[in-house]
């Protein structure tokens, strides 16, 4: 490959094109993953980071293949990195870069479907074109006017394709054989696609979950992931196909290091909704003091923060403290920052979790007396995203504010038509 020419690229991989390495490259040192069949990431990143080296017009090398394209994810294979090391990198500005959870779980179920039987993707493209004909047949949309609209999947979504198949699985079978189309489903097909709506559906409510933008979803990273590794292991007593198979492995190698990651680790514990109640018994006496002691070196910070407050008391409190001044003082008790800070942990620890359906930034809201410091750590670990779908929801939105025919709105309008738009809810 011409490509790779410009990187230092380990020894033994020619001996399988399929298998991922890392390669170092030769002008900036940065490790590129990709495979001898699939170089894009190595193009791309010459292409981007060193447009003066010449790649000769070369093409990314892709694997051709026969069976129809089912559950692609919408971001290309140049976002795909490296299974084993963790896709987390520290910034220039100091910001920690952690990839897309949601973007994650649709690698996982592409892995899983890319490798599964060659007859689970011609069902699924053959329910993808009786769901194309219904929504532009008069005649099917007609005869099916009494059921459930028919769903079709699109590019932008991979569970898109997961409520194509329940709605057309929703349909009777007498009912949907009356529609006029050259392809059916038989009974056994039919059964194919339920298993699959059943090995799939908690891919698509952890997906739901992550993207939703009215709660939080840090927190959540770790107990999801428990529960998909759990639900596959369950799964694959009854249904031992290569599916299954392939998902657990791409589970296991892909969404690991979330469970390894100290941030997402800290998000749920601090969650009310959960708080030890994923991790294993060994890992909880390690997991309460490494949150000890980032209450401990918080404590000092927000100390400075109540000194700051006291400080710009107004000269009218400053008149009425003097006013009332023949009153005995409350002595103020000397607060231990290491004393204090184990005390909270312990003390919120040691109470219930609240229910799942509310919400943890009321939880501290209401709480925030009686835990101060954790609360301060709690905004601040529970209002990192896990998934960026709402922003991306947020660039949906501002351009179907600033289309063509209103360019000329200012930056003052447009943002404010955004802010209403978006908090439509609370106004």
């Amino acid at each position: 490959m011409n490509v790779l020419k410009h990187f230092d690229v380990p020894e033994g991989t020619s001996e399988d094109k399929n298998k991922k390495f890392q390669a170092k490259c030769m002008y900036c040192a940065k490790h590129i993953s990709g495979s001898l069949k699939i170089t894009s990431n190595f193009i791309t990143h010459i292409k981007g980071k060193h447009s003066d080296v010449s790649l000769e017009k070369l093409e990314p090398s892709t694997c051709t293949s026969d069976q129809p394209k089912i559950f692609n994810p919408t971001e290309s294979d140049t976002e795909d990195n490296n299974l084993t090391e963790p896709d987390i990198e520290e910034e220039e500005t100091g910001f920690k870069h952690m990839r897309c959870y949601a973007h994650t779980l649709q690698l996982v179920v592409r892995d899983g479907l890319r490798d599964c039987s060659l007859n689970i993707l011609k069902v699924i493209a053959k329910v993808s074109k009786i769901a194309g004909h219904i929504r532009k047949s008069v005649a099917a949309s007609d005869l099916l006017q009494e059921e459930n609209r028919v769903q079709t999947a699109n590019a932008t979504r991979w569970n898109s394709q997961l409520v194509m198949i329940k709605s057309i699985l929703n349909i009777p079978e007498e009912k949907l054989n009356l529609v006029e189309y050259s392809l059916k489903l038989t009974s056994y097909e039919r059964k194919l696609l339920s298993e699959i709506c059943k090995i799939l559906s908690p891919f698509e409510l952890a997906t739901n979950m992550i993207q939703n933008d009215k709660t939080v979803s840090a927190s959540m990273t770790i107990p999801v992931t428990i529960g998909l590794k759990r639900h596959l292991k369950n799964v694959q007593c009854d249904y031992n196909s290569n599916l299954v198979k392939r998902l657990r492995e791409s589970t296991e190698q892909r969404m690991s290091i979330y469970e390894e990651e100290d941030t997402f680790v800290t998000a749920a514990i601090l969650d009310p909704r959960f708080k030890l109640t994923w991790c294993e018994p060994d890992q909880t006496q390690r997991y309460t003091t490494n949150l000890k002691q980032k209450v401990i070196k918080h404590i000092p910070n927000f100390q400075e923060d109540e000194q700051s407050s006291l400080s710009k008391r107004t000269k009218l409190d400053q008149e009425a403290e003097d006013f009332f001044s023949f009153l005995p003082s409350t002595p103020k008790r000397s607060r231990n920052p290491s004393g204090s800070g184990e005390f909270e942990v312990d003390e919120y620890l040691n109470e219930e979790c609240i229910d799942r359906q509310d919400d943890p930034l009321q939880y501290w809201k209401k709480h925030y007396s009686k835990y101060p410091t954790l609360a301060e750590l709690a905004v601040r670990f529970l209002a990192i995203p896990a998934a960026s779908a709402p922003v991306e929801r947020l660039f949906s939105i501002a351009g179907k504010i600033f289309r063509p025919d209103r360019n000329r709105l200012n930056d003052q309008i447009f943002e404010q038509l955004m802010f209403i738009k978006c908090n439509s809810d609370k106004l």
